[in-house]
């Protein structure tokens, strides 16, 4: 009767390598810090990859801990990456200043959280204890292992009596999680929905798995800092991480009656699939352009208003260079010999360190289409909890005016296109001059094994 409803975010939280908390995680990525550490125990000592991102532990400032939520659910069932999706919905729950006391309440709220993989270690361990006796087995195994269980004990934890979904799609996992609650909230289902992804699956069984797919960094051991370089020469494979992303998405009607500024406005989801290969994009990228493109449709906007692209790369030969292709043939619109002779013969030749702030731009300037990075650089690939934080990223973009960057970026040379590239410091994004910048509007990509795709536009909240 009414058509379909304004869909906003106002609630975010994050549990990183760079720090639990939405504030500190925004600082350090647009400072341009990286979480990635070495893996020195002797559990990764015949794994080839030793670098990831993992959570801090402890009540330092920025550390994950449990203490500053009023726990109403049994933990021995809970995984850590159950706990890091609590500690990020609390947060995110506080932020909203979403009350969930009262019945109405609780039944017009959802939760939609995924998780793409079960901590591998979780089993390997019980099946060590079977060996021993059947009794050896904890009755609390497999809650432990179902990926649908962060979401079932945030339901549990706040009341939540509306819709309960769950997504498992590899990598793709957390903006699926973030797109189906989106449609649900426009369609009316619920009016909130308690939203995102989380992730904890680094140890030496699924290291060495992704190891044998050759999927994993493996040169930069020694160098932790430089190993996860989305679009640069030196990229040699992703850098497992791990962590959670979970939001608050309601109407914009809910926010509005409980007095709630967005922090930003969802406004379409696209999704593809490559139908290719169960590991490798099309060599072309154009499940991702497919997906981008839907995107576009269902948010009723043109490519021109785009500003900014967050990335899915990971750091994979392949993947960063099919996605970059993708880009390009969607937001560039000019010739492409032209943007690969400014490319290769411009800015691939030049360390990024020589280039005064003027001299930059102006090269730049001959490049179209929005600006790209991909902040897997400062994070590491979460997996399933990726498509969940990075939509977030680009959404406090959009709402502060500052784009991160991806860092470790120098030299792409092996990229066919060129692309308006935020090199390892953040950019100033400026709602004046070009069409595109009088509203601040991003999209953000995910794509995952098996070859699903999907991209979530969000813009900066304007009445």
């Amino acid at each position: 009767m009414y058509g379909p409803r304004r869909v906003v975010v106002t609630g975010i939280g994050l549990v990183t390598c760079l720090g639990t908390g939405t504030d500190l995680v925004w600082k350090n990525v647009i400072q341009g810090k990286c979480g990635i550490v070495a893996l020195t125990g002797e559990e990764f000592s015949k794994v080839p990859s030793r670098v990831a991102g993992l959570v801090k532990h402890g009540y330092d400032p920025g550390g994950f801990n449990l203490s500053k939520i009023n726990l109403k659910i049994d933990l021995k069932s809970a995984s850590t990456s159950s706990l890091y999706a609590l500690v990020a919905a609390n947060e995110a729950i506080q932020q909203a200043k979403l009350d969930l006391s009262d019945e109405y309440t609780q039944r017009r709220t959802g939760v939609a959280i995924g998780m793409s993989m079960i901590g591998l270690d979780e089993i390997v361990a019980t099946s060590e204890r079977f060996k021993i006796g059947y009794n050896k087995v904890s009755p609390h195994f497999v809650p432990k292992i179902l990926t649908n269980m962060p979401a079932g004990l945030i339901s549990i934890q706040y009341k939540i009596k509306g819709l309960n979904h769950s997504v498992a799609t590899a990598c793709t996992t957390g903006l699926h999680s973030l797109g189906d609650a989106f449609r649900f909230i426009r369609n009316g289902d619920v009016d909130a929905i308690v939203c995102g992804s989380t992730e904890s699956c680094v140890g030496p069984l699924a290291l060495a798995g992704f190891c044998r797919m050759r999927a994993l960094s493996t040169n930069f051991n020694s160098d932790p800092l430089t190993a996860s370089r989305p679009f640069d020469d030196l990229r040699d494979g992703f850098v497992m991480s791990e962590g959670a992303c979970i939001m608050v998405m309601e109407s914009l009607g809910s926010a509005r009656r409980r007095g709630i500024k967005p922090i930003c406005e969802v406004l379409g989801y696209g999704l593809s699939s490559d139908a290719n290969h169960i590991t490798a994009p099309c060599p072309h990228g154009e499940g991702a352009e497919m997906c981008m493109l839907a995107a576009l449709r269902d948010a009723n906007i043109q490519p021109g208003a785009i500003g900014y692209v967050n990335a899915h790369a990971t750091s994979t030969s392949l993947g960063d260079a099919a996605e970059a292709e993708a880009i390009y043939r969607i937001f560039a619109g000019a010739d492409s010999k032209a943007h690969n002779a400014i490319c290769n013969n411009v800015i691939d030749t030049i360390p990024y360190e020589n280039y005064s702030d003027i001299k930059y731009q102006q090269q730049m300037t001959a490049i179209k289409g929005p600006a790209v990075s991909s902040t897997k650089g400062a994070l590491g690939h979460m997996l399933g909890a990726a498509g969940s934080t990075e939509v977030a990223l680009a959404a406090l973009a959009c709402n502060k005016g500052v784009i991160p960057p991806s860092i470790n970026l120098y030299s792409t040379s092996s990229i066919d296109v060129a692309l308006d590239f935020v090199r390892n410091k953040c950019r100033d994004w400026s709602r004046s001059g070009e069409i595109r910048s009088k509203r601040r509007v991003a999209l953000s990509n995910s794509f995952g094994f098996g070859g699903t795709n999907a991209s979530l536009c969000v813009a900066e909240f304007l009445e």
